[in-house]
């Protein structure tokens, strides 16, 4: 098998309602099962976020249910 070469992930962060939302409070490590290393670290969701998801994706959701079939295609 070829050597890979590390993979440095960008600071990642969560798309809600139109906007990057970057936090660091909470976060879960992304780990390379095979060497242990870390890649990254991912957000964590709280509360008011889940809620703001929600809200983006019910507001989303009424205009897209009265879009045509023609429209969404």
């Amino acid at each position: 098998m070829a050597d890979q070469a590390g993979t440095e992930y960008p600071r990642l962060g969560m798309y809600i309602d139109g906007e990057w939302m970057l936090r660091s409070d909470r976060t879960h490590r992304v780990v390379n099962p095979a060497t242990g290393e870390t890649l990254g670290e991912l957000p964590l969701a709280d509360a008011h976020d889940l809620d703001r998801a929600l809200a983006a994706a019910e507001r989303g959701f009424r205009h897209w249910r009265r879009t045509s079939v023609d429209e969404r295609s």
